[in-house]
C-alpha cells in the first residue's frame, strides 16, 4: 500500500506539471482500478481494498498540487532571470544592478 501511495504521490507531482486539474478525473479512475486490481491479487478484504484506494487517491491529488507549487516555482524563477538581465546562453549579467540577492 505503500509503494502504491509514493507511486501515486509521483504520477500526481508529473500530472501537475504539465496538465490542468481536469486531468485528475481519469487520474483518479485509473488509481482507483489500480488499487481494485491489487486488492483483489492479494486477497484482502474488502476494507483494505477501499483504504488502499482512498489513500491512492489522496496521494494523487497532493502530488497534483505539489507538481502545481514546483511548476510555478520554476516559472518564477526563469521569470526572475529573465528580467534580470541573464544571458541564456551564456549565463552572463548583462544588467543585474536591480537584482542583488
Amino acid at each position: 500500500m505503500v509503494s502504491l501511495s509514493m507511486i501515486s504521490f509521483l504520477f500526481g507531482a508529473a500530472l501537475g506539471q504539465l496538465f490542468k486539474v481536469v486531468v485528475l478525473v481519469p487520474a483518479m479512475v485509473i488509481v482507483i482500478l489500480l488499487s481494485l486490481g491489487a486488492g483483489v491479487t492479494h486477497a484482502q478484504n474488502a476494507r483494505w481494498i477501499v483504504l488502499m484506494a482512498f489513500s491512492a487517491s489522496a496521494c494523487l491529488q497532493l502530488g497534483y498540487f505539489a507538481g502545481l507549487g514546483i511548476r510555478d516555482f520554476l516559472a518564477a524563477a526563469r521569470t526572475r532571470r529573465a528580467s534580470c538581465g541573464v544571458d541564456q546562453d551564456y549565463g552572463s549579467d548583462s544588467t543585474t544592478a536591480n537584482c542583488e540577492e
